[in-house]
Protein backbone atom coordinates (compact mmCIF):
# COMPACT_ATOMS: atom_id res chain seq x y z
CA UNK A 1 0.00 0.00 0.00
CA UNK A 2 1.49 3.24 -1.07
CA UNK A 3 0.80 6.05 1.24
CA UNK A 4 0.64 9.75 -0.62
CA UNK A 5 1.75 12.53 0.92
CA UNK A 6 0.25 15.90 0.31
CA UNK A 7 2.80 17.37 -1.93
CA UNK A 8 2.80 21.37 -1.17
CA UNK A 9 3.18 22.12 3.12
CA UNK A 10 2.60 24.97 3.91
CA UNK A 11 4.45 24.81 7.63
CA UNK A 12 1.08 26.16 9.25
CA UNK A 13 2.32 24.60 12.32
CA UNK A 14 5.80 25.89 12.30
CA UNK A 15 3.87 29.01 12.58
CA UNK A 16 1.48 27.78 15.37
CA UNK A 17 4.13 27.18 18.04
CA UNK A 18 6.07 30.35 16.99
CA UNK A 19 3.17 32.16 18.16
CA UNK A 20 2.60 29.95 21.24
CA UNK A 21 6.36 30.60 22.29
CA UNK A 22 6.03 33.90 21.75
CA UNK A 23 2.85 33.98 23.82
CA UNK A 24 4.56 31.77 26.46
CA UNK A 25 7.32 34.16 26.43
CA UNK A 26 5.90 37.31 27.15
CA UNK A 27 4.57 35.45 30.04
CA UNK A 28 7.96 34.17 31.85
CA UNK A 29 9.36 38.02 31.47
CA UNK A 30 6.36 39.71 32.70
CA UNK A 31 6.87 37.00 35.59
CA UNK A 32 9.67 37.88 36.23
CA UNK A 33 9.33 41.82 36.24
CA UNK A 34 6.56 41.62 38.67
CA UNK A 35 9.29 38.82 41.27
CA UNK A 36 11.60 41.37 40.71
CA UNK A 37 9.44 44.35 42.07
CA UNK A 38 8.25 42.40 44.65
CA UNK A 39 11.90 41.58 46.09
CA UNK A 40 12.07 45.47 45.44
CA UNK A 41 9.11 46.21 47.76
CA UNK A 42 10.31 43.57 50.12
CA UNK A 43 14.20 45.32 50.53
CA UNK A 44 12.38 49.05 50.98
CA UNK A 45 10.03 47.79 53.62
CA UNK A 46 12.71 45.79 55.40
CA UNK A 47 15.11 49.28 55.09
CA UNK A 48 12.06 51.13 56.30
CA UNK A 49 11.51 48.79 59.69
CA UNK A 50 15.21 48.94 60.23
CA UNK A 51 15.33 52.60 59.87
CA UNK A 52 12.10 52.66 62.56
CA UNK A 53 13.79 50.65 64.55
CA UNK A 54 16.86 52.31 65.01
CA UNK A 55 14.96 55.22 65.48
CA UNK A 56 13.02 54.53 68.00
CA UNK A 57 15.76 53.17 70.27
CA UNK A 58 17.39 56.26 70.46
CA UNK A 59 13.99 57.92 71.02
CA UNK A 60 14.16 55.63 73.95
CA UNK A 61 17.60 56.28 74.99
CA UNK A 62 17.44 59.76 75.01
CA UNK A 63 14.58 59.44 77.76
CA UNK A 64 16.22 57.58 79.69
CA UNK A 65 19.04 60.23 79.97
CA UNK A 66 16.01 62.56 80.96
CA UNK A 67 14.73 59.99 83.46
CA UNK A 68 18.08 59.80 84.80
CA UNK A 69 20.55 62.13 84.68
CA UNK A 70 19.79 64.63 88.19
CA UNK A 71 21.45 67.75 86.30
CA UNK A 72 21.04 68.06 82.36
CA UNK A 73 23.58 70.71 80.84
CA UNK A 74 22.43 73.94 79.59
CA UNK A 75 20.40 73.72 76.42
CA UNK A 76 22.20 76.84 74.71
CA UNK A 77 23.69 74.66 71.64
CA UNK A 78 27.33 73.93 73.22
CA UNK A 79 26.28 70.55 73.90
CA UNK A 80 26.06 68.17 71.17
CA UNK A 81 22.45 67.23 71.13
CA UNK A 82 20.89 69.77 73.53
CA UNK A 83 19.21 72.31 72.04
CA UNK A 84 17.05 75.23 73.38
CA UNK A 85 13.58 75.99 71.50
CA UNK A 86 13.80 79.23 70.17
CA UNK A 87 10.12 80.94 70.42
CA UNK A 88 9.39 81.55 66.47
CA UNK A 89 11.40 79.38 65.19
CA UNK A 90 10.43 76.93 62.16
CA UNK A 91 13.67 75.43 61.68
CA UNK A 92 13.50 72.29 63.90
CA UNK A 93 15.07 69.02 64.20
CA UNK A 94 12.19 67.45 62.21
CA UNK A 95 12.61 70.08 58.98
CA UNK A 96 16.72 69.97 59.49
CA UNK A 97 18.54 68.83 56.72
CA UNK A 98 21.19 65.85 56.78
CA UNK A 99 24.13 68.45 57.49
CA UNK A 100 22.01 69.83 60.26
CA UNK A 101 21.98 66.83 62.00
CA UNK A 102 25.50 65.24 61.30
CA UNK A 103 26.63 68.74 63.46
CA UNK A 104 23.74 69.62 65.77
CA UNK A 105 22.69 65.38 66.84
CA UNK A 106 24.05 63.40 69.52
CA UNK A 107 24.75 60.07 68.46
CA UNK A 108 23.21 57.12 69.57
CA UNK A 109 25.49 54.52 68.30
CA UNK A 110 24.70 51.66 70.31
CA UNK A 111 22.38 50.43 67.51
CA UNK A 112 24.27 50.44 64.38
CA UNK A 113 26.00 47.35 64.79
CA UNK A 114 23.10 45.36 66.20
CA UNK A 115 20.06 46.51 63.57
CA UNK A 116 22.98 46.46 60.64
CA UNK A 117 21.88 50.05 59.42
CA UNK A 118 24.26 52.42 57.40
CA UNK A 119 24.95 54.81 60.10
CA UNK A 120 24.35 55.27 63.91
CA UNK A 121 21.14 57.27 64.59
CA UNK A 122 20.96 60.32 66.01
CA UNK A 123 18.77 62.61 68.37
CA UNK A 124 18.02 65.82 69.68
CA UNK A 125 16.39 66.81 72.92
CA UNK A 126 14.76 70.14 73.10
CA UNK A 127 14.38 72.54 75.96
CA UNK A 128 10.76 73.78 75.42
CA UNK A 129 9.23 76.88 76.73
CA UNK A 130 7.85 76.58 80.27
CA UNK A 131 4.23 78.05 80.97
CA UNK A 132 3.80 79.22 84.16
CA UNK A 133 1.52 77.45 86.22
CA UNK A 134 -0.75 79.40 87.84
CA UNK A 135 0.08 80.14 92.02
CA UNK A 136 -2.32 78.42 94.44
CA UNK A 137 -3.86 80.96 96.94
CA UNK A 138 -3.21 78.04 99.82
CA UNK A 139 0.13 78.89 101.82
CA UNK A 140 2.62 76.33 101.64
CA UNK A 141 1.78 74.24 98.60
CA UNK A 142 4.30 73.90 95.98
CA UNK A 143 3.68 75.19 92.86
CA UNK A 144 4.10 72.53 89.65
CA UNK A 145 7.36 72.65 88.04
CA UNK A 146 7.49 70.20 85.32
CA UNK A 147 9.77 71.02 82.33
CA UNK A 148 8.81 69.50 78.93
CA UNK A 149 11.54 68.05 76.71
CA UNK A 150 10.45 67.45 73.02
CA UNK A 151 13.33 64.54 71.29
CA UNK A 152 13.74 63.93 67.94
CA UNK A 153 15.31 60.93 66.55
CA UNK A 154 16.84 60.72 62.83
CA UNK A 155 17.97 57.13 61.78
CA UNK A 156 18.32 55.24 58.30
CA UNK A 157 18.24 51.87 57.51
CA UNK A 158 20.29 49.60 55.40
CA UNK A 159 20.92 52.34 52.94
CA UNK A 160 20.97 56.14 53.34
CA UNK A 161 18.06 56.38 51.16
CA UNK A 162 15.42 55.20 54.16
CA UNK A 163 14.95 58.08 56.72
CA UNK A 164 12.32 57.80 59.61
CA UNK A 165 11.84 61.16 62.24
CA UNK A 166 10.35 60.51 65.32
CA UNK A 167 9.24 62.82 68.22
CA UNK A 168 7.97 62.28 71.91
CA UNK A 169 7.35 64.69 74.58
CA UNK A 170 8.78 64.22 77.33
CA UNK A 171 7.41 65.46 81.25
CA UNK A 172 10.36 65.93 83.74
Amino acid sequence: MKIKYPQHQRGATLIVCMIILIVITFLGVGSIQDTTMEEKMAGNMKNKNMAFQAGESALRSAENILNTTAILPDFDGTTLGYIDQIPGNTATPDSWTESQWTTSGAIYSNTSASLGVASPPRYVIEKLESIAAKPDKEAGQVMDTNEFYRITARAVGGTSTSVVIVQSIYKR
